[in-house]
């Protein structure tokens, strides 16, 4: 009996390693709000852990084989709801008929879909904690599966030894496994924070200069190739120091975020929105003529100008943005050429009375 007891400990290592590998070949963290396709591929990636612990399972008579592949299901309806659960206990459950057509097989059959529902609607309506509801979920589903064992082990005390094993190893499992993949979970989702991170300004949520010089670089390798016309918009608020230095650098902020907002929404959808530092602002505007960027950056100067900002005192100001635009055409053909251009067109604007809209001809 120590030997089905070293066999089960084999196959929660199994399903550890099932996990991981799940864990790498999902592009986000599964949640009851992820996206049906995600559903359905987590599913399908969780049956095949499924499969996999079948095929290492612990052989107690010809026709009866125990193993974990409960746990997955249990764990995968707590975190991802209905279907990712009904889709890899309906599998799981067709697998079964791959190790032959009996008795047992089809208990286990009806065992994997029954266990799909029941773990869905407990994981969806008795979320009492996390590790509290999988010990439910694992209590309920060894009490199903001793019962089917006491049907098919006719050797009442080789149930009992068999069961206590099992017991003993698939609780303390479940709720290791809940943890294990709790963690892939959260890695991931650190992962995917940090890469946005290092695209994304942390006060406005608009792209960084990063991402601004990567965006600007890619349109313009399309644009050299004949895909498409770039145009270029570098934007700065007047006076901006006079705010910091009057109202504080919270009031600052405020602005800031306030006019991240206008340019969003006085952009095109298809318009790449950044802050490149400080209070100057970019637009890279992709199969957009000169003449519509200048039309669109004018829009944007009387939006900002009509625009009444809240600070975080109570108290209201206004602003105004001198912006610099460009395009590319046969003398401006590369990434410096056009924002050298735009910065030109931007130093224009400030010299020449602030509150405008140039470019340099």
């Amino acid at each position: 009996m120590f030997m089905i007891l070293k066999d089960l400990i084999g196959n929660a290592a199994v399903m550890m390693a099932g996990f991981y590998v799940l864990g790498k070949m999902t592009n986000d963290p599964i949640s009851i709000h992820s996206n049906v396709r995600e559903k359905f591929r987590v599913g399908y990636l969780t049956a095949a852990i499924g499969l996999l612990l079948m095929l290492f399972s612990i052989q107690v008579t010809d026709h009866v084989m125990i193993d974990l592949r409960h746990v997955p299901v249990m764990i995968l309806a707590y975190y991802g709801g209905f279907i990712p659960a009904i889709t890899s206990s309906v599998l799981i459950a067709l697998s079964r008929f791959l190790f032959g057509i009996n008795e047992s097989a089809i208990m286990a059959f009806g065992f994997m879909l029954s266990l799909g529902v029941i773990m869905s609607v407990i994981g969806r309506y008795f979320r009492k904690g996390r590790y509290r509801t999988i010990l439910l979920m694992n209590i309920i589903s060894m009490s199903i599966i001793t019962g089917n064992l006491y049907v098919l082990l006719p050797d009442i005390e080789n149930f009992r030894e068999i069961i206590v094993f099992f017991w003993l190893i698939a609780i303390p499992t479940a709720l290791l496994a809940t943890a294990f993949f709790r963690d892939i979970q959260n890695s991931k989702k650190m992962f995917i924070k940090f890469k946005n991170d290092a695209k994304t300004d942390f006060l406005t949520g608009l792209a960084n200069v990063r991402q601004f010089d990567n965006t600007l670089n890619e349109l313009i390798s399309s644009s050299n190739r004949g895909k498409q016309d770039v145009s270029l918009l570098l934007i700065d608020i007047d006076h901006f120091k006079n705010v910091n230095d009057t109202f504080g650098h919270d009031a600052g902020d405020s602005v800031l975020k306030q006019l991240s907002e206008l340019l969003q929404r006085n952009a095109r959808p298809t318009d790449k929105v950044s802050r490149n530092g400080g209070e100057e602002f970019s637009l890279i505007l992709p199969d957009c003529s000169l003449n519509t960027a200048l039309n669109i950056a004018e829009r944007i100067r009387r939006a900002v100008e009509g625009h009444t900002f809240l600070l975080p005192d109570g108290r209201e100001i206004n602003a105004c943005v001198s912006i610099g635009a460009s395009n590319l055409n046969e003398a401006v053909s590369s990434r410096d050429d056009i924002f050298k251009r735009a910065d030109n067109a931007l130093y224009k604007a400030k010299t020449t009375g602030r509150n405008k809209v140039c470019t340099i001809v």
